[in-house]
């Protein structure tokens, strides 16, 4: 259960996915993290 709206949990979700290797996944948290940031 994740908190989308929450900047710690998406790194966590990030970290994680990243670890797994779905790098897909994680390169859309790191945009959407980019597009937060730029916001």
């Amino acid at each position: 259960e994740f908190s989308y709206n929450n900047e710690s949990s998406l790194l966590e979700i990030f970290i994680a996915a990243d670890e797994i290797g779905l790098f897909e996944i994680s390169q859309q948290i790191e945009e959407h993290l980019l597009r937060t940031e730029s916001a």
